[in-house]
């Protein structure tokens, strides 16, 4: 923008003394001369409009300076299949001890499927089996198939010692 602007500059003084020339020299119709000097003032006033706008484009503004907000995020590159799975379930476990909601969505249907393979290798149903509640301990309610809904999805979710403890439970029955 440093060098448009001392171009502009250059010929809006240029374009003022040929102006004072031409006035001083009396033309038959001077209001030609003041408007062909506006219309080139207004011209030069464009052309540091649009070299400042370039200059503040993406990736050209100064730092911080008329920034439109953080700079773009990029997404992380893909990582492997389990390191993902791995990171879907911290997360999940993560929401799941903020809200009973998100533990009914995300955590419990998981440690379902979890207690109902570990049991059945022994033998033993999850549901309608009492020797499950008499195995998992208070750890059954988590995975409780005829426990009802909570009835506000906001309430505090499972601790995770609690979710601990009954995946301790589960690996040791095998």
């Amino acid at each position: 923008m440093r060098r448009a602007a001392q171009r502009s500059i250059a010929a809006a003084v240029l374009a003022t003394a040929a102006l004072w020339l031409a006035l001083g020299l009396g033309l038959s119709d001077p209001g030609a001369a003041e408007r062909a000097y506006g219309g080139l003032l207004g011209l030069l006033g464009c052309v540091l409009a649009m070299s400042w706008l370039r200059s503040t484009a993406e990736g050209r503004a100064p730092t911080g300076r008329f920034s439109p907000g953080r700079p773009e995020v990029r997404d992380p590159p893909p990582q492997q299949p389990l390191v993902e799975t791995i990171r879907d379930l911290e997360r999940a476990l993560r929401l799941g001890s903020s809200t009973i909601g998100s533990y009914n969505r995300l955590v419990q249907p998981r440690l379902r499927s979890l207690a109902t393979s570990r049991l059945s290798q022994v033998g033993i149903a999850l549901e309608g089996d009492d020797r499950a509640i008499g195995l998992l301990g208070d750890g059954f309610r988590l995975v409780d198939p005829a426990a009802p809904p909570p009835e506000d999805r906001m309430d505090p979710g499972i601790p995770l010692d609690q979710i601990e403890r009954l995946v301790d439970t589960l690996e040791r029955l095998s």
